[in-house]
């Protein structure tokens, strides 16, 4: 039996054998996969790869909370790739393997918005990842974003406080001339039956 393998992955290889099949990722290149071996078949056209738009990886990594979230933190400053594993599952909970890591960050640095350098950590270099300036701007632009979803999801659970104004999601309830009234907070409450009684 042998298998037809194409893949779109970046020019990493990894290879690994299973059930006496030889597995591989490559590029550009088509491979047919027996017991024996990998034999190259032929040549894929690919041709040459159209760069994503701004907006086009605004909704990639808006689609991709996982992504969205390792954006946050490269977003409060310079970090190694260990020190973004340890954060996520800090904040998270749950775990970020180094293989969903590494190539979105070599997807990000080759793209523009991250860069890395060396950095001596105790006895070994760590390489450490930052933004750019246009990975700055990229964060704002979807940081702005995101808080525009969050607003509109928001939305329509927001109250307005009856005393100060202030929209409030949640906030402080009383029931005052029987009605129940929203609070920003006990002291905004407070203030409004005192300007009831004056």
């Amino acid at each position: 039996m042998s298998v037809l393998v194409a893949s779109p992955r970046p020019a990493t290889t990894s290879c690994f054998s299973k059930c006496g099949l030889l597995l591989a990722w490559c590029k550009t290149i088509v491979y047919q996969i027996g017991p024996s071996g990998m034999t190259e078949n032929r040549r894929m056209t690919t041709g040459k790869k159209k760069k994503p738009s701004a907006q086009e990886d605004l909704n990639e990594i808006l689609s991709d909370f996982l992504q969205f979230y390792i954006f946050l933190l490269l977003r409060e400053g310079p970090i190694h790739g260990y020190g973004l594993m340890k954060a996520f599952k800090q904040r998270t909970g749950k775990g970020l393997s180094a293989g969903t890591l590494y190539p979105f960050l070599q997807k990000l640095e080759h793209r523009g918005p991250i860069k890395q350098s060396d950095e001596s950590v105790g006895r070994r270099p760590k390489i450490v990842y930052s933004l750019t300036r246009k990975g700055k701007t990229f964060c704002n632009r979807l940081f702005e974003r995101f808080a525009a979803i969050t607003a509109s999801a928001l939305e329509p659970n927001l109250q307005t406080c009856a005393s100060c104004g202030v929209k409030v999601y949640g906030g402080h309830h009383e029931v005052i001339g029987g009605q129940t009234l929203a609070f920003c907070c006990s002291h905004c409450a407070a203030a409004y039956k005192r300007e009831l009684q004056e």
